[in-house]
């Protein structure tokens, strides 16, 4: 069925109603995301839902998963007028947490959630396990791409040591890791998609933490 069929409207209002009727029936995060979600809360760090999805749906869902009303925030498909791939809803959700969007990371599985990240100049990070339908991750232009859950985790804490490691006057001192990432010496902070170890894999297949055609200043290292 098309949209152009005389029918369409009235099957998909039947379609979404039953959807809204058993939103929370069978509904489960993927593996991972709950032991990501609890790392993120005991360190500390805030995040935040923003999706497309209507309110009538996103937000019974982000109350009703345990392991999602930690969120700091949920902005939802019609929370404002623009919807990704348009960085508004991005920059909202940053806006509500008090964090600058160049200190945000942003997870997603699909090609609007990459050129959203950009456009509000987030880090865009690709969700190799997420609903990919077959698509060709490698064109999309991530500036990491990660397995699991558990790679955000290690993504962050590579951010955070390399950070130290900038401000510290000690040439080489705080970063035992033993691997770079972006050397702009930004927070941790992190504000974006339910998404916890050992590295992401950049566009090239290579398993790095950065592009350095988009951060320059990078020295990917190999893992």
């Amino acid at each position: 069925m098309q949209p152009d069929d005389a029918d369409y409207v009235a099957y998909r209002d039947e379609f979404l109603d039953i959807y809204a009727q058993r939103l929370l029936q069978l509904t489960l995060p993927f593996g991972g995301i709950a032991d990501m979600l609890h790392a993120l809360r005991l360190q500390g760090l805030l995040w935040g839902i923003v999706t497309n999805k209507p309110a009538r749906f996103a937000e019974p869902i982000a109350r009703g998963l345990n392991e999602l009303r930690d969120a700091a925030v949920v902005i939802s498909g019609d929370t404002l007028p623009q919807a990704k791939p348009h960085p508004a809803p991005l920059l909202e959700a940053a806006r509500r947490m008090a964090v600058a969007p160049q200190h945000c990371l942003y997870v997603g599985d699909d090609l609007r959630d990459i050129q959203a990240a950009h456009a509000a100049g987030m880090v865009g990070m690709a969700a190799l396990w997420g609903y990919l339908g077959g698509a060709d991750v490698d064109t999309w232009g991530a500036d990491v791409q990660v397995h699991q859950p558990a790679h955000v985790l290690t993504w962050l804490a590579v951010r955070r040591c390399h950070a130290a490691a900038q401000r510290t006057v000690a040439a080489g001192a705080g970063c035992g890791a033993g691997h770079s990432t972006r050397s702009d010496g930004t927070s941790d902070s992190t504000g974006g998609r339910c998404g916890a170890g050992d590295g992401g894999r950049s566009r090239g297949g290579a398993a790095s933490f950065c592009r350095p055609s988009r951060y320059p200043n990078c020295r990917p290292r190999l893992f």
